[in-house]
């Protein structure tokens, strides 16, 4: 029997391809999965988001949900890919993976694998390397002796060039004459080089080269509402100006059922908390301490670290980023949020430097044995050094690593593994979210006719209701509330609509010694009047984030034959 639904990891999808893996979701797991788009990139392109949960019984807005998401940066198309591993998984695996049918069945995923589909089909379908959307920079112009990326020599490829120059910021390694290091301080008699993007340089006249602005004006991942501001370069002319950013954040911001948010991006190999743009003393200390904590299982399942971006991710904190999903999708929404930033090749090659974009150089030894690797794997993935005759510079040589398929993304050989392992990650997030469940109700005759129905309410999940102490300090989230309505009888005591405030999680127990207090459990009461066989009980119970329990039951069918409550 052919598997209509089989992820391919030879190749990125393209858009045609991406949509035709979602709509053969839809239609081979009709009562599982459900396909819309929830707006336009800037070409009009659909922002296609998959819903995955067991529909039968429950809406997917009655279930606490995960917001997965990919791809937000053009080039970073390793993140779509783990969008549709996960899409298949759980597709696949429902009732044949007790983890993946328990999950279904309690809990929704609102997974949008592209959210930049221009600039990503722009980044697939050309040699361009382009991170932001497609919309045209309003305040782009070519300007003399500035240097703007292309293919210079059209082989498909944008690569490194390096131009022989006496006063040069490197040379050849000693170790491997493939590999460019920087020069050392006062550092003399060695063949120098400059190094530069491979690209075309406009009206040079001889003079110093610098690079020139981008063509392309919005990043969608500095376009939201948290700490925007216009001197942030890619920011938009402001907040959710991008259909992008917008889509996201009308989607979310509708769905208070959502509790976690992760997105993926390529490179490093780590998992990202908040904020990239305050320091940890200016978070709620109980909130990073839950980051850290399921940061650390993320860390044992993907073997990357979990670190904020401000602390660890930034080089200088007076040009921290704003604009960020990460802190807008927190510090505004209160989520449980993670930025992904898949791809470590060192770490897959077994060397222990670490790619954080600090802009500190990688050991020569450790780039010499990464360059080593790469051969061992016969990944194919540099270019030897091969002369050119540039039209600006005359002649230069083009060679260093593939960027498509091995500095940005994951080389196909790695690829299923990349996704399964961070996949195993987003199960486990899932599985921490709170949910709710009912025992009960209970039936006690007071009197004649009279009857005390008692509900309990219990939290199941690691999480508490809120989730993180900020949706309590900006009021994203509602109490719980456990309202009793129906026919046949009229209330004696207990209001009919009960506010239970906010339940705890396990994980409010204390992780040593004896269990504490979690919080986790309420229980509720109503004294109603009313002739058992005219008395139908309508139960709901309703939290934004974990979830709406609807039960209905008739007061005689908890009564034995004998009139003994059962």
């Amino acid at each position: 029997m052919t598997d209509k639904l089989a992820l391919n990891f030879d190749r990125y999808y393209q858009y045609a391809e991406l949509t035709e893996f979602l709509e053969t979701a839809c239609r081979e797991y009709p009562d599982l999965a459900r396909l819309e788009s929830i707006g336009r990139s800037f070409e009009g392109r659909d922002i296609w988001l998959l819903t995955i949960t067991q529909q039968g019984q429950r809406c997917p807005e009655d279930k606490p949900a995960i917001f997965v998401d990919g791809n937000t940066h053009a080039p970073e198309v390793t993140g779509t890919m783990v969008c549709l591993y996960l899409i298949e998984q759980l597709l696949k695996k429902y009732q044949q993976d007790d983890t993946v049918t328990y999950l279904l069945d309690t809990r929704t995923f609102y997974i949008v694998p592209r959210v930049n589909p221009d600039g990503a089909e722009r980044f697939l379908t050309s040699p361009d390397i382009i991170y932001r959307t497609s919309r045209p920079n309003p305040d782009f112009y070519r300007e003399p002796n500035h240097l703007y990326p292309c293919d210079v020599n059209g082989d498909g490829e944008l690569l490194t060039m390096r131009v022989k120059d006496p006063n040069g910021t490197h040379r050849v390694s000693e170790l491997d004459e493939r590999l460019m290091i920087p020069r050392e301080p006062g550092e003399i008699g060695a063949t120098y080089y400059m190094l530069y993007p491979e690209g075309s340089i406009h009206a040079y006249d001889g003079g110093e080269i610098r690079l020139g602005k981008s063509p392309w004006s919005a990043d969608v991942n500095r376009n939201f509402p948290a700490h925007w501001s216009p001197e942030q370069d890619g920011s938009g002319p402001y907040p959710v100006s991008e259909p992008e950013t917008r889509a996201l954040v009308e989607f979310i911001t509708s769905h208070p059922n959502i509790a976690t948010m992760q997105s993926y991006h390529t490179r490093g190999g780590i998992i990202l908390r908040p904020s990239a743009y305050s320091p940890d003393d200016a978070l709620d200390p109980d909130d990073i301490r839950l980051f850290e904590t399921i940061g650390r299982l993320g860390s044992d399942l993907t073997g990357y670290p979990v670190m904020s971006i401000y602390h660890g991710f930034t080089q200088d904190p007076k040009q921290a980023r704003r604009g960020v999903s990460l802190d807008w999708a927190y510090e505004h929404e209160g989520l449980l949020a993670y930025s992904i930033e898949l791809w470590d090749k060192y770490a897959q090659a077994g060397i222990a430097a670490k790619e954080q974009q600090q802009n500190e150089p990688i050991p020569e030894e450790d780039q010499v044995a990464l360059l080593r690797w790469t051969d061992e794997e016969e990944l194919n993935a540099f270019v030897d050094w091969h002369e050119f005759d540039h039209p600006q510079l005359g002649r230069v040589e083009l060679g260093g690593f593939k960027q498509k398929t091995f500095d940005i993304n994951v080389p196909f050989t790695f690829l299923s593994s990349e996704c399964e392992k961070n996949v195993r990650f987003l199960v486990r997030q899932a599985l921490v979210t709170p949910c709710l469940e009912l025992f009960g109700p209970q039936v006690r005759q007071v009197e004649a006719h009279t009857y005390r129905i008692t509900l309990d309410i219990q939290n199941t999940g690691y999480l508490p209701t809120h989730v993180t102490q900020q949706a309590l300090k900006n009021g994203r989230v509602k109490p719980v509330e456990v309202t009793l309505d129906g026919v046949g009888f009229e209330y004696v005591e207990g209001a009919k609509v009960q506010v239970l405030g906010h339940l705890g999680g396990y994980g409010q127990g204390g992780r040593r010694g004896f269990s504490g207090p979690t919080g986790h459990r309420r229980r509720v009461s109503w004294v109603v009047k009313g002739a058992p066989k005219d008395m139908r009980l309508d139960f709901n119970v309703a939290s934004h984030r974990a979830g709406l329990l609807r039960h209905q039951v008739a007061l005689e069918s908890l009564l034995s034959e004998d009139g003994a409550l059962t």
